[in-house]
């Protein structure tokens, strides 16, 4: 195989002067024509120009051709430099001998010249032809040097002595110029060299390299010089000077290319790379079959049809120019055609059937097969052998390009075959290929595995050797072929890709596999999609756990509104029976309080995963606090029959955190115990602190437990065990959820503990205790409850039913109060009304919203001192935040309590216009 660098193209040392090259092939081709049209008949000597021409390019040519590639030849053994090399120096050796040959006769000169020509021109045809083999075998090239080089200066002295010695064929005869002899040896020379530098040119087309171009040229120009000194008609005619002129040029093109690659590469490495066949590798000598009978006939039958037609073409010729013509003319390019298209056997084939051709149809007589002079059989001879010479360096450049192909796709295959092998190798998902196993009845017995790439392997587990060539069963254990026998049936029988899924429990992964039919192969895919699995089984319970929160929700808020509608019916029916007037508003109090409950455990779980809860730190005593809650559950635990028992720290545990928050998360700890416990059981809370700096709240009941898979996810949001259905424990499941966010925002932590079901729980809340030395605040004296005085109260509020509702109570606390159902109305109420106080709820119908009120009022210099109350179901702190920059004075969530709203109406100072006379005020726009 060549070496892939002779293939890659080579820096042209003489840059923009190679594109133009080839022009002086055209020009002289049009010369040539103008003058043997012309044909003038003068005669011009000048024997230094004749010397120069003659002489020069012989001295150049053994200079820059002729010893360097034999240094070449001599430090890398190429025999292709050699016979190149050796082709020049018997080319210059022939022009010297030539030049003192002119001294006795034309006749002489030419033919040292013309013979010499041609002996330079089979030099380059072999040079040309072995250069598929760039290293000599022996070892010896001095040997090989001396052998090629000798030779060539004793063929060209025995020619000069022949020609010395009239022992040649004569080449020119005065008056008539050249003879048939002149015309076979010329021509043929010619076509050696064309033949040569297509050749070239064609190598230079594939791998450009400007020795091949250089050279190419060269050899065509002297090739056209030699063709245009057989139109010559008399000596040191123009036509002969150009002529001359030509074939010094050529040499010095040579040149040039040796030059070129020596500047290129450093050292003369000729970039001929073919593979050219000994004739008994040739296809015409394999076994015949009947495939290769109708390209074996259209082959040889080319042959046939090129000498046919190159007879005809030179029937045509001789009549227009007569039959003075030579008689192979024709015949050489009708030959090299054949043998560079069709090949050695072709070609041979053409040459034999051409010579035939000439000795009946050329030839006196006319029709029979005659070669009666001794100058026919010699043009015979040659003809023949120059035949057999092209069709073996044609049939040697077509093995040479088929071979040169051969390696084109084997790289090309080689290099796709990288790209698969990095691709294959580099995917993070699992590829393997498999190759079906049939039974004599056709069907699919099972199949093994061709390949398979890492990510694969890594997951089972094994190295390629060991499953390379197995079967399913062997390589994941018996009953894999049955496993998945139905899938590769069906993919085989539709011819379409197929998609299944599987879960492999010993691995504990889900895969999707993709399986792609190829005749009898077929390629999988595999991917881990054990996480996706995993997040959708989790989309799936995140679901599930809002489903059963929404109809939780629903439960829920339908329990207190029965007690709350029958409680309305009763209230109707009552009349004024003050009795049970106070156990129906009891009931509404309970359920509304419920309701309240329900709604804030919602917000605040909310709020805690938002990030948007902020503490108000304080130091304080959890003991005390716990206290105070327990308080506040005595009546619960009383209703329920329950028995509480506490077991607190004597000292102090002191913490600093936020109060209210410290009650809630103590309180629905407790609140969870209650509801989860039955009569008659029992209750315990203890708070205690570790040397660690660790306060701890213990609630423990002997309540109906939790079960261990539970325990996991009792934190979570909308969390409940199946059983509080069932046993109409109720709730939403957000109270422990919050519980766990209020002491995470805190620092500390929430445990739970239990038995099993039927065995209690246990919860523990574990907070960082205050730095030594925080000294517990005093308790603030408490306020004496400011006197209520009457006020002029202004509700804005779209909800008619609140209002109302609302507006009776501060009615029976003596105020006087008006209604606004839009933020237009309540502009227009505030200047007729003239309101001390206006409570004003934020989504309102219209065009302008609760913020837009106040921001109107707080404008208006007749209305800014009012106090503005925003009312709204919005209570996060942005809301707040977003009330007091549109003017409000504060804020508050709905529902209200009338105690809080009472005391917070009476503690509101007096306006400054308090005990004018009541009236209408103006609004200034």
């Amino acid at each position: 195989m060549p070496s892939p660098e002779w293939f890659a193209p080579k820096p042209d040392p003489l840059g923009r002067l190679t594109r133009f090259a080839w022009l002086p092939i055209p020009m002289v081709v049009i010369a040539m024509a103008c003058l043997w049209a012309a044909d003038p008949r003068t005669a011009w000597r000048f024997p230094p120009l004749f010397l120069l021409l003659a002489y020069g390019p012989a001295v150049l040519a053994v200079g820059f051709i002729c010893l360097p590639t034999a240094r070449a030849f001599l430090a890398n053994g190429q025999r292709s430099a050699l016979m190149l090399g050796c082709g020049m120096w018997v080319n210059s050796l022939g022009v010297v001998g030539g030049a003192l040959g002119a001294a006795r006769g034309l006749d002489v000169n030419w033919a040292v010249y013309n013979s010499t020509y041609l002996l330079a021109a089979l030099c380059h045809g072999v040079g040309v032809a072995i250069a598929s083999r760039p290293t000599i075998r022996t070892g010896r090239p001095a040997a090989w040097l001396a052998a090629a080089y000798g030779g060539g200066l004793a063929a060209v002295g025995l020619i000069v002595w022949a020609a010395f010695a009239g022992r040649m064929p004569a080449f020119y005869l005065p008056g008539q110029g050249g003879t048939l002899v002149r015309g076979l040896v010329v021509s043929a020379t010619v076509a050696i060299f064309l033949l040569s530098a297509g050749l070239l040119w064609q190598t230079h087309r594939r791998a450009p390299s400007p020795f091949l171009y250089w050279y190419a040229l060269g050899l065509a120009l002297i090739a056209t010089g030699l063709a245009g000194s057989m139109l010559i008609a008399a000596p040191d005619s123009p036509l002969q000077w150009v002529t001359r002129t030509t074939r010094a040029w050529g040499t010095l093109y040579l040149c040039v290319a040796v030059l070129a690659e020596r500047q290129a590469s450093g050292t003369l490495q000729v970039p001929l790379d073919w593979v050219a066949q000994v004739l008994g590798e040739h296809a015409f000598l394999a076994p015949l079959d009947r495939r290769r009978l109708p390209a074996l006939g259209l082959r040889y039958g080319s042959a046939v049809a090129a000498v046919a037609a190159a007879y005809l073409l030179r029937l045509a010729i001789e009549a227009w120019f007569g039959r003075g013509l030579a008689p192979y003319l024709t015949f050489y390019p009708a030959v090299m055609t054949v043998a560079l298209l069709a090949g050695f056997g072709p070609g041979l084939l053409a040459s034999i059937l051409a010579g035939l051709t000439v000795g009946i149809w050329v030839f006196e007589p006319v029709g029979q097969l005659v070669f009666a002079r001794s100058v026919d059989r010699l043009g015979l001879v040659i003809f023949m052998s120059m035949g057999v010479f092209m069709s073996f360096i044609a049939e040697s450049y077509r093995r040479a390009r088929n071979k040169a192909a051969v390696y084109d796709h084997e790289m090309a295959r080689r290099e796709s075959e990288a790209k698969y092998q990095t691709l294959f190798n580099t995917m993070a998902e699992e590829v393997h290929f498999w190759r079906l196993a049939r039974d004599e009845a056709g069907r699919i017995r099972t199949w093994r595995l061709v390949d398979a790439n890492p990510p694969a392997l890594r997951t089972w587990g094994k190295t390629l050797d060991e499953v390379q060539g197995r079967t399913p069963d062997e390589i994941f254990g018996p009953g894999a072929t049955e496993h998945y026998l139905p899938v590769v049936r069906k993919i085989m029988a539709e011819g379409l890709p197929h998609e299944f899924e599987d879960y492999f429990p010993h691995l504990g992964r889900h895969f999707r596999f993709t399986s792609v039919p190829m005749g009898d192969y077929f390629i999988t895919t595999g991917a881990d999609i054990t996480e996706i699995k995993k997040h959708q089984e989790a989309l799936k319970d995140e679901a599930r756990r809002k489903d059963d929160f929404l109809a939780l929700l629903g439960h829920e808020l339908r329990n207190p509104l029965a007690p709350i509608g029958y409680a309305v019916h009763l209230l109707r029916q009552a009349g004024r029976d003050p009795d049970l007037a106070d156990s129906v508003c009891a009931i509404i109090e309970r359920q509304l309080a419920h309701l309240t409950r329900l709604v804030d455990d919602l917000l605040n779980v909310s709020r805690i995963s938002l990030g948007k809860i902020e503490l108000q730190l304080e130091p304080f005593d959890l003991v005390e606090t716990v206290r105070g809650v327990i308080g506040d559950y005595r009546p619960q635990l009383q209703e329920n029959e329950l028995t509480l028992e506490t077991r607190f720290r004597g000292a102090p545990v002191r913490i600093r955190a936020d109060r209210a928050r410290i009650v809630q998360t103590v309180s629905n700890l407790l609140h969870n115990a209650i509801k989860f416990t039955d009569p008659g059981g029992r209750i315990e809370i203890a708070v205690d602190a570790d040397p660690d700096g660790w306060g701890h709240v213990r609630v423990r009941d002997t309540g109906i437990g939790i079960r261990p898979e539970q325990l996991a996810t009792l934190f979570d949001p909308f969390m409940q065990g199946k059983e509080t259905i069932g046993r109409s424990r109720g709730g939403l499941g957000l109270g422990l959820a919050l519980v766990k966010g209020l002491v995470e925002l805190h620092g500390g932590k929430v445990s739970v503990a239990s038995g099993g079901p039927g065995q209690g729980s246990e919860f523990t809340v574990r907070l960082p205790l205050a730095l030594a030395g925080s000294a517990l605040p005093e308790a603030p004296p408490a306020e004496p409850h400011p006197a209520s005085r009457p006020r002029r109260i202004l509700i804005v509020e779209d909800l008619l039913d609140s209002a109302v509702t609302l507006q009776l109570v501060l009615q029976m606390a003596g105020h006087t109060v008006a209604v606004a159902q839009d933020g237009q109305a309540a502009l227009d109420q505030a200047e007729a009304f003239g309101p001390d106080i206006i409570l004003c709820d934020i989504g309102l119908p219209g065009e302008l919203s609760g913020y837009d009120v106040a921001r109107i009022i707080r404008a208006t210099p007749g209305l800014k001192d009012i106090h503005l109350i925003a009312l709204s179901g919005f209570g996060t702190l942005e809301d707040k935040d977003e009330a007091a920059r549109a003017g409000f004075d504060s804020h508050l969530t709905k529902p209200v309590d009338p105690a809080t709203l009472g005391p917070m109406i009476a503690r509101i100072p007096p306006p400054v216009s308090e005990g004018l006379p009541d009236g209408p005020c103006t609004r200034v726009r």
